[in-house]
């Protein structure tokens, strides 16, 4: 199995051979026994290549998930021997554009933690028991059953863009000519913000959409169109020019950042990590004060 699945991901017998220290022959005897196994062919020979059969690439799909999991767990458990690794799981766009711009600051204050990041799906319930995650990052009200959740940044909603196109936007009306950039994470952050304004000209629902927020802000930054941004997740971006508000309109989001972890007695680097990152936060919130905005909707 391992012979296939070096052998469809390079699609080469000779290269799979060299990564796994074998002859070429090898590989091709033990991807026949495969095949005869199956009963099925996983490879179309051709005189000087090979390509993978429709069932192969299936078969090579499945595999390639399976031995990553295996690799996984058993570098996890390897790595918990070591009480100094904190493993936190995070929604990938609040790891790209506010943790790991400052995880550097947490290295430098604790370098006996190591943190290992991992990116955490939305739709993913928050379960400890079956995981090797010391705790996670994630959006909600604060009232996951059972664990402790410490609330981190405010989460405020604004409109951002670059200077260019803020040049062409005098009110909210004038979001019709432009485009929306959307987020997949987030559907209902355009028409949530447009609603107070009574801006009826503007289709919240149109636009370009991308998987995540992360995207959505960096479309913006090229002047692509205007996105409604997290506050928080765009700091550096407004502090240095690359972003700018063109309507001094704030609406606070329903749901904000949780640091979520076992309501258990929890090891010390659990308890290292909590106090920098609510010290990192409140900071940040300061922060967010300091901007003249005025508020939306309740």
């Amino acid at each position: 199995m391992r012979a296939f699945e070096s052998a469809g991901r390079h699609l080469s017998f000779s290269r799979a051979a060299d990564e796994l220290h074998v002859t070429q022959s090898a590989i091709s005897r033990q991807v026949r026994l495969l095949e005869d196994q199956l009963g099925v062919s996983l490879f179309e020979r051709k005189p000087r290549s090979i390509s993978l059969t429709p069932k192969g690439k299936q078969y090579l799909d499945d595999i390639t998930d399976a031995f990553a999991l295996l690799e996984d767990a058993t570098n996890r458990v390897r790595e918990r021997q070591n009480a100094d690794i904190l493993k936190l799981q995070v929604f990938s766009t609040f790891a790209l554009r506010w943790l790991i711009p400052r995880l550097g600051n947490f290295a430098e204050e604790h370098p006996e933690i190591e943190v290992q990041l991992m990116t955490l799906s939305p739709s993913k319930p928050v379960n400890f028991e079956h995981e090797f995650t010391d705790a996670c990052i994630r959006t909600g009200f604060g009232d996951w059953p059972g664990m402790r959740s410490d609330r981190l940044i405010s989460n405020k909603l604004i409109a951002v863009c670059s200077k260019d196109v803020a040049k062409t936007l005098s009110s909210p009306d004038d979001l019709a000519k432009v485009t929306l950039l959307h987020s997949y994470a987030r559907p209902d952050d355009w028409r949530k913000w447009l609603s107070p304004l009574g801006a009826s000209s503007v289709d919240p629902s149109r636009g370009l959409k991308f998987e995540n927020s992360s995207l959505a802000y960096q479309a913006a930054i090229e002047g692509i169109g205007v996105a409604i941004a997290q506050a928080g997740l765009v700091q550096k971006e407004l502090q240095n020019g690359d972003l700018v508000i063109p309507f001094p309109y704030v609406m606070p989001a329903e749901k904000t950042y949780f640091l979520i972890s076992p309501n258990r007695q929890e090891p010390q680097r659990i308890a290292v990590f909590r106090e920098w990152i609510l010290r990192k936060c409140r900071e940040e919130d300061d922060s967010l004060a300091e901007l003249d905005l005025i508020p939306l909707g309740p």
